[in-house]
């Protein structure tokens, strides 16, 4: 068994602990801005609540209390779909960071690959002209 066998094991656990986390990480800090957000929207939620219930208190008017103005509605439905596009944009920074992450191990994996199987074909003790013709027409086809 060759020696620079244990060495592309080594590589390949060392890239694939590297993808692991990385991708963990992105993950956790997606998670943390989505929790960030939702905090954000939970105590905007309460402080709005609190001003429509002590203004449906402070009048009169009882339906004042039960019934809100189209104002109220339209302004409910804005900042629903303002979070939502701040999901979206999370979600696909989270996304891009991934694909991102994903190209650069996966061709830093192919160059380590290739530099162990070209430290494998250097040391080989016998060349054979069939053993290189078919080690070089992948690379060659033509």
């Amino acid at each position: 068994m060759s020696r620079l066998v244990p060495e592309y094991i080594r590589v390949a656990r060392k890239s694939a602990v590297d993808t692991t986390f990385g991708f963990l990480s992105s993950a956790f800090d997606a998670s943390q801005k989505l929790a960030k957000l939702n905090t954000q929207t939970v105590k905007s939620i309460l402080e709005e609540s609190q001003e429509n219930l002590v203004e449906g208190l402070s009048t009169r008017e009882s339906n004042v209390l039960f019934f809100q103005p189209d104002s109220r509605t339209k302004g409910a439905v804005e900042k629903g779909q303002a979070y939502w596009i701040h999901v979206r944009d999370i979600l696909a920074e989270t996304h891009g960071q991934f694909a991102t992450f994903a190209d650069t191990q996966f061709k830093q994996y192919l160059r380590e690959a290739q530099t162990i199987v070209d430290s494998i074909a250097k040391t080989a003790p016998a060349r054979s002209e069939a053993a290189e013709t078919a080690w070089e027409f992948p690379k060659n086809p033509g």
